[in-house]
């Protein structure tokens, strides 16, 4: 899941996108959520993993579902992302691979479900 310093980068973004969200800062959350999930493909150094990535988010980003998330559920997909980079501290990659797997269920059925669709 990368280097030292890759996940420490990926660990500062996510304290951001928190305080984002404590603040309701809607456009930062969102910001940031790109930015932390685009560090976390970049660390896996896998070219695959990041193309999807950027793919997922310019097929979203037209119509910006995340902005319309519920607060309850960014907490939601928080932990998710403070349980993605424990698994990467730890070298977990089974553990990371179950984390993303919910945290993709938990995406889809949002975006599913985005009453601005």
């Amino acid at each position: 899941c990368g280097e030292a310093d890759q996940i420490a980068e990926a660990a500062e973004i996510n304290e951001r996108m928190a305080q984002a969200i404590r603040a309701d800062d809607v456009p930062s959350y969102h910001r940031e959520s790109r930015n932390f999930h685009t560090a976390l493909a970049r660390a896996s150094g896998m070219l695959r993993v990041m193309h999807l990535v950027e793919l997922a988010w310019n097929v979203t980003e037209p119509p910006q579902p995340m902005v319309r998330v519920r607060t309850e559920d960014r907490y939601v997909l928080h932990a998710d992302h403070e349980d993605m980079l424990e698994a990467c501290r730890q070298r977990d990659v089974d553990r990371l691979l179950e984390v993303f797997a919910v945290h993709s269920d938990r995406l889809t059925h949002l975006v599913r479900t985005d009453p601005g669709a």
